[in-house]
């Protein structure tokens, strides 16, 4: 069994970094690290459960795109040219979750799914992508 990754050894600095699902509580924070190790970070969300409001320290020094990795074009604008993705988008909690599940594991295992293949393509092309695939579900 693999060995438990210590995130303090790892740097960022000078990548262009990913994060889906970053306007969110937990993305957000994970944006945090990232600007402070000096990565330029991209935040692709939906915002239907984020906000801009948890990107207010670093929104200066970050890019984000607004709109939905189950788009196949967007996905794709969205890991142009990143170096890691970290992969946190996913449908989650709240009010009448447990009557949605079925909708919302097939809505984040597509969008999952979808961005993993693209991502499958590009490092064809370019095998010195890293991806980190954090599942919320």
């Amino acid at each position: 069994m693999d060995r438990p990754v210590d995130a303090s050894q790892l740097q960022y600095s000078g990548e262009s970094v990913l994060v889906t699902g970053g306007a969110s509580f937990i993305g957000s924070h994970l944006v945090e690290l990232l600007v402070a190790q000096g990565a330029r970070v991209t935040v692709a969300d939906d915002f239907s459960s984020g906000s801009t409001r948890n990107l207010k320290n670093v929104a200066d020094g970050i890019k984000i795109l607004a709109g939905d990795l189950r788009d196949s074009g967007f996905t794709a604008r969205a890991v142009s040219g990143v170096d890691t993705i970290f992969h946190l988008a996913a449908l989650h909690g709240g009010r009448g979750y447990i009557d949605s599940t079925r909708l919302s594991v097939r809505t984040t295992c597509y969008s999952t799914t979808l961005c993993s293949v693209l991502l499958l393509k590009l490092e064809c092309a370019d095998s010195c992508m890293r991806v980190r695939l954090v599942c919320t579900l």
